[in-house]
C-alpha cells in the first residue's frame, strides 16, 4: 500500500502520476482504476507505457470517447469504502497530530488494522487463530 501526504490544496492527478511510475514494480496488478478527474492523456500513456489497463471512464467533455470495463471500474467502490473506514479511526478523521510524520504513521496504523479485519472477517476459523497468534508474536 502506497500513502502519501499532500496538502489540502493539492490535486490529487499531479500526485497520481508518481503513483503510477512507482507500480512498475509490482508485476501483479494488471489495470489501474480511478474516477473521470484522473482522465487525461499523461495519465493513460504512463499507465499504458506500463503495459497496465487504465480502467477510467472519459470526462463528458471529451472529443473521443474512451470505452473502459465498467466490471472492474465498480471495484473501485471497495477503495471508496476502506477510505471511510479510515475517517471512523478519530485521529485520522480529526488530525490531532500536527506533524506529518506522526499523523502518516496513524494513517499507516489504522490501514493495516483495517486490512488485518477484512484478512480475519474472509477467513476460515482455523486459519483466524494462527493469524492472530501470528499477529501477536510480530507486533507487540
Amino acid at each position: 500500500m502506497m500513502l502519501k501526504l499532500t496538502q489540502g490544496q493539492a490535486g490529487d492527478a499531479p500526485v497520481a502520476k508518481e503513483f503510477i511510475e512507482q507500480l512498475s514494480e509490482h508485476d501483479y496488478i494488471e489495470a489501474i482504476a480511478a474516477d473521470k478527474a484522473y482522465d487525461s492523456d499523461a495519465i493513460r500513456e504512463k499507465i499504458s507505457a506500463l503495459a497496465k489497463t487504465a480502467v477510467i471512464p472519459g470526462k463528458k467533455n471529451r472529443k473521443e470517447p474512451i470505452e473502459y470495463d465498467q466490471q472492474k471500474y465498480k471495484r473501485l467502490n471497495e477503495v471508496e469504502r476502506f477510505f471511510n473506514k479510515l475517517k471512523q479511526y478519530r485521529l485520522v478523521a480529526t488530525r490531532y497530530e500536527k506533524l506529518k510524520q506522526t499523523f502518516l504513521g496513524f494513517v499507516k496504523v489504522a490501514a493495516l488494522s483495517i486490512h488485518i479485519r477484512s484478512v480475519i472477517v474472509n477467513t476460515p476459523n482455523t486459519f483466524k487463530v494462527h493469524l492472530i497468534l501470528y499477529l501477536r508474536q510480530v507486533y507487540c
